[in-house]
């Protein structure tokens, strides 16, 4: 089953959307051995960042069959972390609404994140 994680990022002294397209931005799932890597994106003009990937990059041997992984985000500039969100824990990407039985978890909106970039280093 193919998942879709979506957040948005903002400048945090500004209010404006983060658009640094040398900014990579690295999506996990928090594990008690090794934490799974997922994927990673650049941001969108709109400061948006997107993941599509299947439920199961979130089991590994430390987490087997996981359906419920525990996400967080990182921004990456010149080689460096520079944000990294809070963990959302127990997330339930597979949930079924309990009326019509469709699934309801398979996209999910991680919120609006207020960061703060470091300054360049390059010259």
């Amino acid at each position: 089953m193919m998942v879709k994680i979506f957040a948005r990022f903002v400048d945090a002294g500004t209010g404006l959307p983060l658009k640094d397209s040398e900014t990579r931005v690295r999506l996990y799932d928090k594990d008690p051995v090794n934490d799974d890597f997922l994927g990673e994106t650049r941001l969108t003009q709109e400061g948006q960042a997107e993941w599509i990937f299947p439920l199961s990059a979130a089991g590994s041997f430390d987490s087997p069959g996981e359906k419920r992984p525990d996400i967080y985000i990182e921004l990456i500039h010149e080689g460096n972390v520079y944000f990294q969100s809070p963990v959302s824990l127990d997330m339930d990407l597979d949930a079924k609404n309990p009326v019509t039985g469709e699934y309801s978890g398979r996209t999910r909106f991680l919120g609006t994140f207020n960061v703060t970039r470091p300054p360049s280093t390059k010259r």
